[in-house]
């Protein structure tokens, strides 16, 4: 039985001083905002491919500072890989024909216009803030509720 191809995901969270946080706004698609990140490249390992990422989106080098956790996809097959970040390097970058924009912005803010962030980084922000509530507790979820089994083999194989 030939399945269909797994997607694999990262992301970061990346907060300034006054606890904002690093969010870019797609030119493409929805055209909504979202936290730094997007896929793999073909051989690309996890933590290079986050920063590249975030440096093609934002201008920012970072240095990721933790794992907040791995989050099974609602609408397709695959993972999401949430890092913890600090900006170490860089400057914003102009807009490009993938980003719009890049900036911070506070949950307040997300949060009182839900229709311009994708529901699923909002979700992934959530989590993030439950993860310092927790005192930085890897979180393995379905952004909805706990899953035990993080296999990404298909479950009705």
């Amino acid at each position: 039985m030939q399945k269909d191809p797994v997607d694999l995901g990262v992301f970061i969270v990346i907060r300034n001083e006054e606890g904002a946080y690093l969010i870019v706004l797609h030119n493409y698609g929805e055209k909504k905002i979202s936290l730094p990140g997007g896929g793999l490249e073909q051989g690309e390992i996890v933590t290079d491919g986050i920063r590249r990422e975030v440096f093609e989106e934002t201008g920012f080098n970072i240095e990721i500072t933790g794992l907040i956790g791995i989050f099974a996809l609602q609408k397709k097959r695959g993972q999401v890989i949430l890092f913890e970040g600090e900006i170490v390097g860089g400057d914003f970058r102009q807009s490009n024909a993938e980003i719009a924009a890049c900036g911070f912005m506070t949950m307040e803010s997300l949060e009182s216009s839900p229709d311009s962030i994708y529901q699923g980084q909002l979700n992934l922000l959530h989590q993030a803030e439950e993860f310092v509530e927790n005192g930085r507790q890897i979180i393995y979820d379905h952004l909805t509720h706990l899953t035990p089994n993080l296999s990404i083999e298909s479950e009705n194989q």
